[in-house]
This record gives C-alpha cells, sequence and structure tokens, in this order.
C-alpha cells in the first residue's frame, strides 16, 4: 500500500492535523510513502517504530529530517532525498535495520551521495552510512571528516579504510559497530573523541598514528576483544608497551585493552594511572611503589570484583 502525506508539518501521528494518520495501527499496512510538495519539516519520531515501511520519496518543498523521524523502520531500505533538504539529522535513521541505501538529489546544493551513502555537497564530509550495508569499507578520496554518528549501529561493517585527507572523526561515528574488527586511523587524525569505539565488542586491535594527541576518556569503552593499542613511535605523545597505551614518556598509563591479560602488573616508572585506564574486569592489577596517584574512575567501575596489590611503602597522594 502507498501512502501520500498532505501536512506542512509532521511531528508525530497524533500531531497530523486532519487526524487521518493519527497512529500506528492505521500506519501499520503502509509500505511505501510518498510526501508531497506541501510537506516542509518531518518531526520528530514522525514514522517511528512503521515496521512495515520500505522506502520514503521527498517532496521537493521538504527542508528538514528531524531526529528520530525514521527510527526503528526495521524494513526501510531506501531513502530518496529531494533537492530542497537543507537538514538532516543523522540520528533520523536510528535503528533502522535494513537500511542500505541513501539517494540525494543531483540538484540538492547541501547534500549528495556516493553510492547511497551520505555526504555533504562537496563531498568532504561522510555524514551517515546506511547501517545494512555488509562488509568493509573504503572511504572515498577527498573526505577530510567523519560525522558524528556517523556510522552509528552499523552492525554489518568489518573493515574500513580512510584516505589521505581524513583528518577527523566525530564522537561516536562508530559508536555499537558490532564486526568491525581492526582499525588504522587516518595518520592527519589529531583526536579521537568521546565514545568513538564505544561498544564495538569485535575490535581486536588499534592502529595510532603519528599526529594523535588527544584520546578521550570513553573512546574504547566496552571494547570487550581488544587486544592491542600498537602507537607509531614517531607520536610525540602517547607510546605502548605490549599494546597498552602509555603517555609518551611512559610515567601514565592511560588504557588496558581488555582482554591483554586478567592479571596486570603495571611497570615500574609509572606515576600516574589515569582515569578509565581499567574499564573492564581484571582479576588482579600489581601497583608499583613508583605510582603516586590513580585518577577518579581509573578501578573504579569494578574494585569490588578486582584484587589491587599495592605495596606497603607506596604513599599514593590520591585515590
Amino acid at each position: 500500500m502507498k501512502l501520500i502525506i498532505e501536512d506542512e508539518i509532521l511531528k508525530n501521528y497524533e500531531d497530523v492535523e486532519n487526524k487521518k494518520y493519527k497512529n500506528y495501527e492505521e500506519l501499520k499496512d503502509f509500505e511505501d510513502i510518498c510526501i508531497p510538495e506541501k510537506v516542509k519539516i518531518i518531526g520528530e519520531c514522525a514514522f517511528a517504530e512503521c515496521y512495515t515501511l520500505r522506502s520514503v520519496t521527498l517532496g521537493r518543498n521538504v527542508k528538514e529530517i528531524q531526529g528520530y523521524a525514521f527510527s526503528k523502520c526495521c524494513n526501510l531500505k531506501k531513502v530518496y532525498i529531494s533537492e530542497s533538504v537543507e537538514k538532516i539529522e543523522t540520528i533520523a535513521f536510528y535503528g533502522c535495520a535494513d537500511l542500505k541505501e541513501i539517494i540525494v538529489s543531483e540538484k540538492n546544493p547541501y547534500y549528495s551521495d556516493i553510492d547511497g551513502v551520505l555526504f555533504n555537497k562537496d563531498k568532504t564530509e561522510l555524514i551517515y552510512y546506511p547501517i545494512a550495508r555488509e562488509g568493509s569499507y573504503k572511504v572515498p578520496e577527498g573526505v577530510e571528516s567523519i560525522g558524528e554518528e556517523a556510522f552509528y549501529n552499523a552492525y554489518a561493517l568489518t573493515d574500513i579504510s580512510f584516505p589521505e585527507d581524513a583528518k577527523f572523526i566525530g564522537a561516536d561515528a562508530f559508536i555499537c559497530c558490532y564486526r568491525l574488527s581492526d582499525i588504522t586511523l587516518p595518520e592527519k587524525l589529531t583526536s579521537i573523541e568521546s565514545g568513538t569505539f564505544e561498544e564495538c565488542e569485535n575490535l581486536s586491535s588499534v592502529m595510532i598514528g603519528d599526529n594523535i594527541k588527544d584520546i578521550s576518556l570513553n573512546a574504547f569503552f566496552g571494547c570487550y576483544n581488544l587486544e592491542n593499542i600498537i602507537v607509531s613511535e614517531k607520536n610525540p605523545y602517547f607510546a605502548d608497551v605490549d599494546g597498552v597505551l602509555f603517555s609518551k614518556d611512559k610515567k601514565t598509563l592511560i588504557y588496558y585493552p581488555s582482554t591483554y591479560k586478567k592479571n596486570y602488573t603495571v611497570p615500574d616508572g609509572v606515576e600516574v594511572i589515569a582515569g578509565g585506564a581499567f574499564p573492564h574486569i581484571l582479576n588482579k592489577v600489581s601497583i608499583p611503589e613508583s605510582v603516586a596517584s590513580i585518577e577518579y574512575d581509573a578501578l573504579n567501575k569494578y574494585t569490588k570484583s578486582m584484587y589491587i596489590e599495592i605495596p606497603k611503602n607506596n604513599k599514593i597522594i590520591n585515590i
């Protein structure tokens, strides 16, 4: 069945002015939706949980698609973006588990697509990657940034490679990419934002290049199979010791991969254990005399089930 909407602003089913399609029970049988020229805004949750919906074609006057507009439309496979659209919130397609293509009109001055992946007009920013696309993905040449939440819940993504020009990856960009296994970060990248690889459960190895100077606290939280963080020897800010992340001078332990070893002895000479250093459960952590400070939340989440060995003569000034 096909549905044609006739309201200027679609907020949610209850807010449709003529009340004709005011709840999910009246929408559940529609598979294709054509939104005509009169509609200008597709509001939050407008078609959320429309489980039978397969395709959406936007009218020529739609200017904005708000957050969760098509949330959990689990059979939605394709979206056609008209030339008038000026703003798309990436979370608009949250949970669209079968979405493989976003096709943008060539006349749109703000957005474009390359093989069904959403970009800004000049193709320097990857904005949204449809989550049902399977296997590996090569970010096209010329792309400089990956937007926030761009690959959010891309459950079928197994591998990704970046072009030389890439220099920014937004917060939560790869959150919940459950099958992503290995990643080599772009050479020009200078920071790893909060939640960038959070809950990437199969991520086993991360390669950090020469120019990374900032790594946020929760960048790898929930990466339960992470074994190694390997840092370029030319990086002036960070180093690794057997896959464990340290500051360049190796005086601060920054992050311990969750599957490295269940018993770990912090190397002698380490003075600070950073917040978030041990976010996952271990059996035992042995602290050397050199450690003077254990920052807030370094061990906090699992201290009740983790044995922490501290020398009697150690004088930790902060814990």
